[in-house]
């Protein structure tokens, strides 16, 4: 079971770090202050991960549109 210095602990060593604070808004400072940030944080991590996850495959479907449109379009002028 975590405790909320291990779940601080646990978040502040995350190789995502970066994008959890742009997500949700914080600083690794204020995470460390708030447990209950960590604890939450922690809680829904494989959420965050999917999420991230979701927005990289739908920006490689969206390249292979706009590549295919770019193409249609020059190939017509």
């Amino acid at each position: 079971m975590f405790n909320n210095d291990n779940h601080v602990t646990v978040v502040l060593n995350y190789s995502d770090l970066y994008e959890i604070c742009d997500f949700y808004d914080v600083s690794p400072g204020e995470i460390s202050d708030n447990p209950c940030y960590a604890k939450y944080i922690a809680d829904h991590h494989s959420d965050l991960q999917n999420l991230i996850r979701g927005y990289v495959e739908m920006g490689e479907i969206n390249r292979e549109i706009c590549n295919e449109l770019y193409y249609t379009c020059t190939t017509r002028i």
